[in-house]
C-alpha cells in the first residue's frame, strides 16, 4: 500500500484534470482531507466522551447501553485465535450487538495508492483489523467512490482501551481459507456461513458499522461472522494477481452474501430508524 502523500498527490492530479472541465464540479483533495479529519474528530467524541452521550435522546442511549450488556470479551473457542466476543445473555435475531471502533479511516484508490487519517501512534499498515466500508454513504457530502474512484475503509486499534459498545473487532470468523485454491475458498465459505450468527452492516452516518445477530444466540455462545474470501487470501498470498480465480460457485456464493447484507441493512435501518436518526443528529451536533 502506498503512502498517504502518494494517495493525495494522485487525487490532486485527478482533481486538476477535472478542473479543466467547467461542466464538472467535484470535491478537491483538500476537501477529502478535511472531511476525514472532521469525521475522525466526531468519532472520537462519539466513542470516548460519555458526557456527550448523556445529552442524547433516551432511545439512542438505551441502544448503546444494551450493546454493553449483550456481549463480553473472552478467550475465543478457536485455537490460537486470541480473544473473541460472546453473548452475555440470550440474544434475539435482529438485535444490534456492538459497533466497529474507528481509530483510523481512509480510502484505497483504484490506482493502488491510498489516503489515511489515523489517531496518533496508530500504524494502519501493520493492522489486521482494516474493514472496507460497504455501501456508498457520503462522508461530509463527499462520494468517495464516484468523486475519487476509491473505496473507503476503517481500522481498529486493539492496543487502545476497549470502549463499551464498540467491540466489533473482537468478532472472529468461524473458518479460514487454508490454501490459495477455489476448492479451499468454497470449503471456507461452507464452514464460515454455517458458523456465522452475526453480520456487519452500515448503520447511521458513515463510517459507523454495527454487528447484528442473524439468528438467536444463546448465552455463552461465541459470536462469528464471515470475513470473506479477500481477507483470507490476502494472508495466504500477498500478490493479488496470484490469487485463485473466482469460479462460478464462488461468485454465486458471494452474491448471496451481498444480498443478505443488503436485506439486513434495510431491516435494521427500518427497525432502528429512531436510533439511526439519533446518530445522524449526534454527528451534526458535534462541533
Amino acid at each position: 500500500m502506498q503512502s498517504t502523500r502518494d494517495g493525495i498527490s494522485k487525487a490532486k492530479e485527478q482533481s486538476s484534470k477535472e478542473a479543466n472541465d467547467d461542466s464538472i464540479t467535484r470535491p478537491s483533495p483538500q476537501d477529502l482531507e478535511h472531511a476525514f479529519a472532521e469525521t475522525m474528530w466526531k468519532m472520537k467524541i462519539l466513542q470516548e466522551e460519555s458526557e456527550f452521550m448523556e445529552t442524547r435522546p433516551s432511545k439512542l442511549r438505551d441502544l448503546f447501553q444494551t450493546c454493553q450488556e449483550l456481549v463480553e470479551v473472552d478467550t475465543s473457542t478457536i485455537p490460537d485465535a486470541g480473544k473473541g466476543l460472546f453473548a452475555s445473555q440470550r440474544i434475539s435475531a435482529g438485535s444490534i450487538l456492538t459497533f466497529y471502533p474507528v481509530n483510523a479511516m481512509g480510502v484505497n484508490f483504484a490506482d493502488g495508492s491510498s489516503f489515511v487519517h489515523s489517531r496518533q501512534g496508530h500504524d494502519h499498515t501493520t493492522s489486521a483489523y482494516i474493514m472496507t466500508l460497504v455501501g456508498n454513504r457520503p462522508i461530509f457530502g463527499i462520494d468517495v467512490e464516484n468523486d475519487f474512484d476509491g473505496m473507503g475503509f476503517v481500522d481498529a486499534d486493539p492496543s487502545r482501551q476497549v470502549t463499551p459498545a464498540w467491540q466489533c473487532h473482537y468478532i472472529n470468523d468461524g473458518a479460514i481459507v487454508a490454501h490459495n485454491s477455489p476448492e479451499s475458498v468454497m470449503e471456507y465459505y461452507t464452514a464460515s456461513l454455517k458458523a456465522q450468527n452475526a453480520i456487519f452492516v452500515p448503520f447511521g452516518p458513515s463510517p459507523l458499522v454495527a454487528a447484528v445477530a442473524t439468528q438467536d444466540i444463546e448465552k455463552g455462545q461465541e459470536i462469528f461472522t464471515c470475513y470473506g474470501r479477500s481477507y483470507w487470501l490476502g494472508l495466504v498470498e500477498q500478490d493479488v494477481e496470484l490469487w485463485s480465480p473466482r469460479t462460478e460457485d464462488i461468485v454465486l456464493t458471494e452474491e448471496k452474501i451481498a444480498n443478505v447484507l443488503e436485506e439486513a441493512s434495510d431491516y435494521i435501518e427500518t427497525k432502528h430508524a429512531e436510533e439511526a436518526r439519533g446518530l445522524y443528529e449526534a454527528f451534526a451536533d458535534i462541533a
